[in-house]
């Protein structure tokens, strides 16, 4: 999703909690918007370049032609640090809302453009690093996977 709908939704959000946090309400631009520094990241590593430009461009190439990345603030590793982190500082919940927002938004995009942002990108590291270094993972014990063959496999 563009980056300015990202931002014009967050400064809404933001708008929407200043009468009960104030200033602090500013922190959903971290979830919201910033957020998405790990596109730049991730970019920066795959291009072995720091050029804005390049990294503009890595994301105008087409969904389906792209290969599984990982955008680590886009991982249920950090949706799940930052939960915990909300129940003990009202700063990680505002973030959180933030996040949630931004990840409501990515979902909707998928879907209007027909695709599920889950087989684009990596929900979660493990499941990179699995699919990246095509681990096979099998539940099944080893004489049941001799009768079923690769139906039995998760990954």
């Amino acid at each position: 999703m563009d980056l300015r709908f990202h931002f014009l939704a967050s400064g809404v959000l933001a708008i929407i909690l200043y009468p009960f946090f104030g200033l602090s309400s500013l922190l959903v631009f971290i979830g919201g918007y910033f957020v998405d520094l790990d596109h730049y990241l991730y970019s920066a590593i795959t291009t072995r370049s720091f050029s804005l430009k390049k990294g503009y461009m890595f994301y105008k190439t087409p969904w389906k032609k792209r290969k599984f990345v990982l955008h680590i603030f886009h991982t249920v590793e950090i949706w799940t640090t930052i939960l915990i982190l909300s129940i003990f500082y009202k700063e990680a919940a505002i973030i959180g809302a933030g996040l949630v927002l931004h990840m409501s938004m990515d979902f909707f995009d998928g879907y209007r453009l027909g695709y599920s942002v889950g087989d684009i990108r990596a929900t979660s590291i493990i499941e990179w690093i699995i699919k990246r270094n095509k681990i096979t993972i099998n539940p099944l014990p080893s004489h049941l996977q001799m009768k079923l063959g690769n139906e039995g496999r998760i990954f």
